[in-house]
C-alpha cells in the first residue's frame, strides 16, 4: 500500500533497513495519539509481532531526528 511505501521511504531516509519489525514500529508511532516511551512501544509492537526487539526500538528512537515521521512521533 502507499502507506507502507511511505513508511519504507521514511526508514530509508533515516538510514535504517526496511524490516517488518521497523514497519510495525513506525505504523504504531504514526497511529498513536500519545507519545509512547520505548517500553510502551515495545509492548505495542510485540502485540503485533513478537519478534520485535528492544534493540530495534532503541535504534528507531536514536534515528528519530533523521525522519520527520519518526521525530514527530516522539
Amino acid at each position: 500500500s502507499a502507506h507502507t511505501t511511505d513508511f519504507a521511504q521514511a526508514l530509508r531516509d533515516a538510514g535504517l533497513r526496511v524490516t517488518p519489525q521497523r514497519l510495525a514500529l513506525l505504523a504504531i508511532l504514526m497511529d498513536s495519539a500519545d507519545h509512547p516511551n520505548a517500553d510502551e512501544l515495545l509492548a505495542r509492537a510485540r502485540a503485533l509481532d513478537d519478534s520485535v526487539s528492544l534493540a530495534t526500538v532503541y535504534r528507531m528512537v536514536e534515528r528519530r531526528g533523521a525522519a520527520p515521521e519518526v521525530s514527530s512521533s516522539f
